[in-house]
């Protein structure tokens, strides 16, 4: 009953139990090895499909990944576009970090070993999503290396410490 419920490792236990209850019984050991090797490919299936899923998901979210990093590159971007833009570069790049967010965080809900190494390639990306988004959603887009000093400032009004 639990192996058609795709509950495989409760039937592995079950059989085992029987096994070990139904110690005298004939063919009953005949059994139990086959639903547990049964159960065990199961298994191994469900496992892979979860890992594929996994993959997938982190493919999906290193795409979001791009495109928001594209569109938080042109907020800095000294180029004048000619083309109209149905959203500005900032709602684009908030919303594509929020869509490689939720891909990564449901790869790491599929398969929990893609977040266990936190120098993973999805973790730190996960992390630097999470980061750019906090700086966009609280109104700064400051990027490191900037000090401070607003995109478009002349460089003549930037007070010059040499002697």
């Amino acid at each position: 009953v639990q192996f058609n419920a795709g509950n495989y490792e409760l039937a592995k236990v079950m059989a085992q139990s029987a096994l070990e209850e139904f110690v005298g019984v004939e063919g009953i050991s005949e059994q139990v090895a086959e639903l547990s090797g049964k159960a065990n490919a199961q298994i191994a299936i469900n496992q892979r499909q979860r890992s594929d899923q996994a993959k997938d998901l982190v493919e999906r979210g290193n795409e979001f990944y791009q495109q928001a990093t594209f569109h938080y590159q042109n907020i800095f971007s000294t180029e004048r576009r000619d083309l109209p833009y149905l959203s500005s570069s900032r709602n684009e790049a908030k919303k594509y970090y929020r869509l490689a967010i939720s891909s990564y965080e449901e790869a790491n809900r599929i398969d929990p070993a893609l977040a266990r190494d936190p120098d993973s390639l999805v973790s730190i990306r996960l992390g630097d999503c999470k980061t750019r988004l906090s700086s966009l959603v609280r109104g700064r887009g400051s990027r490191p290396g900037q000090f401070g000093r607003p995109i478009n400032t002349p460089q003549s009004s930037i007070p010059s410490f040499r002697r």
